[in-house]
């Protein structure tokens, strides 16, 4: 199982940095292969609502790191974790883009994403009542790409990083879900 982490913090050195870096050991230990992307060091520009991705094409006005580089290899995966921290209630803008930028291989024809397990991590100072906002999102989203919502791994931090307070049961329990 290969698993792919889409980091969409724009913060380096932060709270979702420090959270991905435990989950990919916990990850490893299980032996298991994990990539991140880190989307705050892709040029990844906006769609331009060219509506070319319903008909599962490539964008024809988007030639762009992403494009180029990480957009024909996305659906190379099994299981797809994204994590965010929260952004007025949901997932910061380079997560957004992300999923609008995979459109391409996520309709119609293509369904890349089709039957491949998605789980969300989130963090932020407001707590619950500000993640379930995120993970109605990915369940959504989890809908029309004929993708598996597994689960969701949720903590609270402060604005400044290293205020992150997780441990390796937790997150061995939202794994766990995803290898059943």
């Amino acid at each position: 199982m290969k698993f792919l982490i889409i980091n969409g913090s724009p913060r380096k050195r932060g709270n979702t940095d420090k959270i991905i870096s435990v989950l990919k050991r916990v990850i490893e230990e299980k032996n298991l292969k994990a990539e991140e992307i880190i989307l705050r060091d892709i040029e990844m520009k906006l769609c331009d609502g060219c509506e070319n991705c319903a008909n599962s094409l490539p964008c024809p006005n988007i030639k762009d790191e992403f494009s180029k580089k990480y957009l024909p290899k996305i659906s190379n995966y099994d299981i797809y974790l994204l994590a965010t921290p929260t952004y007025c209630d949901n997932v910061t803008p380079l997560m957004k883009n992300f999923i609008d930028r995979i459109l391409p291989i996520s309709y119609s024809k293509k369904m890349g994403l089709k039957n491949k397990k998605i789980g969300i991590i989130i963090h932020g100072m407001s707590g619950m009542e500000s993640f379930k906002f995120p993970i109605m999102w990915i369940k959504s989203v989890c809908g029309w790409t004929k993708a598996k919502f597994v689960g969701y791994l949720t903590f609270k931090s402060g604005a400044k990083a290293g205020d992150v307070k997780i441990n390796n049961k937790k997150i061995n329990l939202f794994l766990n879900k995803f290898l059943k």
